[in-house]
């Protein structure tokens, strides 16, 4: 996956942009500096170990399961990366929201847009997509409850219009178009 992230960082190039690390993501505080990035994004994987399906390629099972890290790891991470005001972004499953909302609040970080993901118009949606704010220690919120925190109301405010990837003809949408090829 390194690879393939290192040959699109090359093709479109975004060398200097763009800082690719491979490692353990729970070491980070050992071997990275806190709060010395603006932004993290990540594609974490979908599943709780055991729970979807599991594939027989290490790569691929990696990329799906939370074998190597948990959700709350990978988002405690990006926290102790990003510099107070710095964001987060994340594509996930619809249907873990809450708990991504839940998590982001947990580890101080607000959520600032929010976006359903749609395969078309009439599918319901299966991803979504959210940036979140590092908060300051001085505004970070402690919620010990946040599991009964309702994701509608964490993200009304910020909710984009969804994005729909194909039209009914099984064509791309022109956002989705303009998106891929300017």
């Amino acid at each position: 996956l390194l690879d393939r992230a290192r040959r699109s960082v090359a093709i479109y190039g975004l060398q200097r942009q763009i800082n690719l690390q491979h490692g353990d993501l729970r070491e980070i505080p050992a071997k990275m500096p806190a709060a010395d990035f603006e932004v993290v994004v990540s594609n974490p994987p979908y599943w709780p170990l055991k729970r979807g399906r599991s594939s027989p390629c290490q790569e691929v099972a990696w990329a799906r399961e939370e074998v190597s890290s948990t959700l709350g790891e990978v988002i405690n991470a990006g926290c102790w990366l990003l510099r107070t005001g710095g964001r987060l972004a994340l594509v996930h499953l619809w249907e873990r929201r809450q708990e991504v909302v839940d998590l982001l609040l947990r580890y101080g970080m607000r959520p600032v847009r929010y976006r359903e993901v749609q395969h078309n118009q009439q599918l319901a949606p299966s991803r979504f997509l959210v940036e979140a704010i590092k908060m300051g220690t001085a505004s970070r919120v402690d919620l010990p409850g946040a599991g009964k925190l309702d994701p509608e109301r964490a993200i009304e405010e910020v909710r984009m219009e969804p994005l729909v990837i194909y039209e009914m003809t099984g064509e791309y949408t022109s956002e989705v178009k303009a998106m891929y090829y300017g």
